[in-house]
């Protein structure tokens, strides 16, 4: 069932909806931006935000389109381009999926004419704009945009509403938000990039049978995470969730059972920066130091 606070088809398709649809966004806080007709580009300078009210109001969105600025409020769009996508409903379900099932109930999520959709939340801080994910030749997939940027919304031409409507964008916690990046950049088709953690990891893996790449394969990694005083708190087929003491809510960090990666959501976890991706050997060595780690992998497979 869509989630809405008021009926979906707010705006009805005349002359007079852009007009209707920016004083409501300017009501409840938005800065709205006219957009022309046959492109994407503003109609007047934008990078100071301006109001409309009045005469101006009308000239301007009496025809083209309407875009929200990002930033406003910590307004951040999460704007998915499917059009490089084979397959796209199928990429679209396997991002639902990947999201929690009560957070992705919170997104606001528009569709757009091109056959991408948007998902529309409040930042738990000011977000720019940022590409979280690509197709295997450097096509933009997902990025987001937030302060510095704007986005086309209902009822510009092929913009509606799928769940929820504009009152209903929900302001995420850092935990939430953090969880929702990670899982989008895991859409990114590229090579991953070599994490870098200091102090020096293990010496670069040769084959895929080192013993660091069969440790980060096999070991199990509750002992390491339960070492950093994370709690598991439930699990699903892809994630097993954990709770900190030094973090609020019951969802700060997750094992990603198939990418085999430990992912922060919290600022506040001593040793380990959000936003990153860890795997079993790189916990070992923050938690050990190199020498003990690689005393531990040589017991490991002495032990297989």
């Amino acid at each position: 069932m869509l989630k809405s606070s008021i009926p979906q088809n707010t705006f009805v398709t005349t002359e007079n909806s852009l007009i209707l649809a920016a004083k409501l966004y300017q009501n409840l806080g938005y800065k709205v931006l006219p957009i022309k007709a046959d492109s994407k580009k503003p109609k007047c300078p934008w990078s100071d935000r301006p109001d409309f009210q009045g005469e101006r109001l009308e000239r301007f969105f009496s025809t083209g389109k309407i875009a929200l600025l990002g930033g406003v409020d910590n307004l951040v769009c999460l704007d998915f381009d499917l059009k490089n996508i084979p397959d796209e409903p199928y990429f679209m379900m396997n991002v639902a999926v990947a999201i929690p099932p009560e957070l992705y109930a919170k997104l606001v999520i528009q569709r757009t004419p091109s056959g991408g959709c948007h998902f529309l939340v409040k930042s738990p801080y000011k977000i720019r704009n940022r590409q979280l994910a690509k197709t295997k030749d450097g096509k933009v997939i997902i990025e987001t945009r937030g302060d510095g940027g704007y986005f086309l919304v209902d009822p510009s031409e092929g913009y509606r509403f799928e769940q929820g409507c504009i009152v209903d964008i929900p302001t995420l916690s850092e935990s939430e938000w953090l969880e929702l990046i990670i899982i989008l950049k895991e859409f990114d088709q590229r090579q991953p990039e070599v994490l870098q953690i200091r102090p020096p990891l293990a010496p670069k893996i040769a084959h895929k049978d080192s013993p660091f790449a069969y440790y980060n394969e096999y070991g199990d990694p509750n002992p390491i995470i339960r070492s950093f005083g994370f709690q598991e708190t439930s699990h699903d087929h892809v994630r097993l969730r954990y709770k900190h003491p030094l973090s609020h809510g019951d969802r700060c960090a997750n094992w990603h059972t198939g990418l085999r990666k430990f992912y922060v959501f919290s600022t506040s976890i001593p040793q380990l920066d959000s936003n990153e991706g860890y795997t079993l050997y790189d916990l070992l060595v923050i938690l050990s130091g190199e020498q003990e780690a690689i005393s531990i992998v040589k017991d490991f497979m002495r032990s297989r």
